[in-house]
């Protein structure tokens, strides 16, 4: 499974530590805090989950294990809420 940010939404930034994302289709306005703008900036482009990982161990200097859980339950959130889009591998 790769992951990529919803680009039909809006990312409006609220201020320095987080950020506004509004969805046209359902009116809402969910808000990311720090971590999770991260994560978002980071799947600009397709990824699955170890890369983004790998990409978040950078940002943290944290091993990608210690995240993994709390990362996959952040992004099964944010595939409900249609802020990041869940994309079948292509091989």
């Amino acid at each position: 499974m790769k992951y990529q940010k919803n680009n039909a939404m809006d990312f409006i930034p609220a201020d320095e530590t987080s950020l506004a994302v509004f969805d046209h289709e359902s009116g809402d306005t969910h808000l990311l805090d720090e971590r999770g703008i991260d994560i978002v900036n980071l799947l600009g482009e397709p990824q699955d989950i170890q890369s983004l990982l790998s990409g978040l161990a950078e940002i943290y200097d944290a091993a990608p294990d210690d995240m993994q859980e709390e990362v996959a339950a952040f992004l099964t959130q944010m595939v409900e809420k249609r802020i990041v889009l869940a994309l079948a591998h292509e091989d």
